[in-house]
């Protein structure tokens, strides 16, 4: 009974990191699994991961509420950045294509109306959706359970609160300096297209000035983009796949903030 007991408070102490770290994950977000299959798969993480975190000492006394209270506020945390972490690579995917949506002027109609600023990117949708697929058609999602698994070998359910080293060696801003750094490598080729366009157009109205350069540049940019993008998804895959965390750089993260 003993044994059990044990069991059961150390999923239910494990679920706030790995419900948390799903959360985030764009791939496991609430746009593509609700309610209680969502739930329920967190659940049996928890289980997978049970024979590792019953390796780990348990408190020879029984831990006060308290104590358990700022033990799930520790897990979620940690799971936070767990999952900050792990989502990098697919928001520079969102991002680069809500940069090309932008230069193409697909949401030139939110500079006039602010009611459409709340709209998504279709170039973004696009490309977050590809990654998530190139995500999981490459095993992508067991290095990511290898990783969270990982996460439970280095700082314990049992151990307090962390030493937040990125406070010091600026792990985190490192990972924010990588997204946007992601965001404008992705997206690049298609800038240069659009600022070709531009000064193709340019010189364009310099010989026509009636022509109306801004209602003949939309539909321009959208279609040479698109067909762009078309040929592009190989080699941003390639590229993503490059870039993508893999277990090794992600314990590095891991290792970086919490040891």
């Amino acid at each position: 009974m003993e044994d059990f007991a044990k069991v059961i408070m150390t999923i239910a102490l494990a679920v706030p990191r790995i419900g948390t770290a799903f959360a985030i994950a764009p791939f496991f977000g609430s746009g593509f699994l609700l309610g209680i299959p969502r739930r329920g798969f967190i659940l049996s993480a928890a289980l997978v991961f049970i024979p590792t975190l019953l390796l780990a000492p348990f408190p020879q006394q029984p831990p006060s509420p308290l104590l358990l209270c700022a033990l799930v506020v520790k897990e979620t945390l940690i799971g936070l950045l767990f999952g900050f972490g792990s989502s990098i690579g697919f928001w520079a995917m969102q991002a680069a294509g809500e940069y090309i949506d932008s230069q193409r002027g697909a949401t030139a109609g939110a500079y006039f109306n602010p009611l459409l600023r709340g709209l998504n990117s279709p170039v973004g949708g696009l490309l977050l959706r590809f990654s998530i697929m190139l995500f999981l058609a490459t095993r992508g999602f067991v290095v990511f359970l290898s990783a969270l698994l990982t996460s439970f070998e280095i700082y314990p359910l049992w151990n307090f609160l962390p030493e937040l080293k990125m406070l010091k060696t600026s792990a985190f801003f490192l990972l924010a300096r990588q997204l946007f750094e992601l965001s404008i490598l992705y997206s690049a080729p298609l800038l240069v297209l659009f600022l070709l366009i531009d000064l193709g157009l340019g010189f364009m109205n310099r010989f026509v000035p009636s022509l109306n350069v801004f209602f003949f540049s939309l539909p321009v940019k959208s279609v040479a983009g698109f067909l762009l993008v078309i040929v592009y998804l190989p080699f941003i895959a390639r590229a993503f796949s490059r870039n993508l965390f893999s277990s090794e750089s992600l314990s590095i993260w891991i290792r970086s903030i919490l040891s």
